[in-house]
């Protein structure tokens, strides 16, 4: 179930560092490394207080079933989780599914690149329990406080680095933009998962076991979306630069317009045109011969 993933995550942040300083296994552990071990490995049997109740339909007559995935990301992990909402036309039960957490790669990534990986994460997620589970979901939501995904997400007229684009279209095949919605960190349980907590800190991880408050209200009382999001900057770094070529409407440049009307990329376009001064160059010199 993956309850207990955010305790995880600073033993596994560790164990990358440690990888970073390509240590010998008869190497000695530099003293700092060694004591966030030696606390985290003290605190471990305060984890044993932690219960999770293994239905998720817990009410009778249920008229609605759905699957909500919250994701988060920051420069130490990502991670997302999943809650089951069940309803029975008057109570709204929220039950914990599944929780998953990542370390942030060692090789620095901005945090909407992370983000954007963990909605994928978020998508798989849901997809696996929804293969799993033998019940019938009414529908799935997803939750992210980054705008920026939304915007990659709802994104009809750009087109991005080869990074970016290859996760929008693995979310886009397996989504629709009016599934995501956005949530403020304060109430997102993801946000655990992105920094993770030391088992000493348990009692800190209530909204990560129950899922936020709004789940077990009416929709109308949901955190409202962005009704507009605003446009990608012209300078967006993900955004793939586009090369314009001018074409003249005058009469005598017919050649040319050949040339545009031929070839539909600047990269065809830029070869062809390299080629015929290499044989204009080559008729200028047999004729020199």
């Amino acid at each position: 179930m993956g309850f207990l993933q955010l305790f995880f995550l600073p033993m596994k942040k560790l164990m990358q560092r440690l990888c970073v300083l390509e240590l010998g296994w008869d190497d000695a552990i530099p003293p700092e490394y060694k004591r966030t071990w030696t606390t985290w490995k003290s605190c471990l049997p305060q984890l044993e207080s932690v219960t999770i109740p293994r239905c998720v339909k817990s009410l009778s007559g249920v008229t609605g079933i759905e699957l909500h995935c919250f994701c988060d990301a920051s420069e130490l992990g990502y991670g997302s989780v999943c809650y089951m909402r069940t309803s029975d036309g008057t109570t709204n039960c929220v039950s914990f599914v599944m929780g998953k957490s990542r370390v942030s790669p060692s090789k620095p990534m901005t945090i909407p690149r992370l983000e954007l990986s963990d909605a994928v994460v978020g998508v798989k997620l849901a997809r696996l329990i929804v293969e799993e589970l033998e019940l019938s979901i009414d529908r799935v939501v997803y939750w992210t406080d980054s705008l920026s995904v939304l915007q990659y997400i709802n994104n009809k007229s750009r087109r991005f680095q080869v990074f970016i684009a290859n996760r929008i279209a693995l979310i886009n095949k397996h989504t629709t933009p009016d599934q995501w919605r956005h949530v403020d960190f304060k109430r997102n349980p993801a946000d655990l998962a992105s920094r993770g907590l030391m088992p000493d800190k348990v009692n800190r991880a209530e909204l990560w076991f129950n899922g936020p408050l709004f789940l077990r209200e009416s929709e109308a009382k949901w955190p409202i979306r962005p009704v507009v999001l605003a446009l990608l900057n012209q300078n967006e770094p993900e955004l793939k630069k586009e090369a314009r070529v001018n074409i003249s409407t005058q009469e005598t440049v017919h050649g040319l317009d050949q040339l545009f009307v031929k070839y539909s990329s600047f990269t065809k376009l830029l070869r062809a045109v390299i080629w015929i001064l290499r044989f204009i160059r080559y008729l200028k010199a047999s004729k020199v011969q």
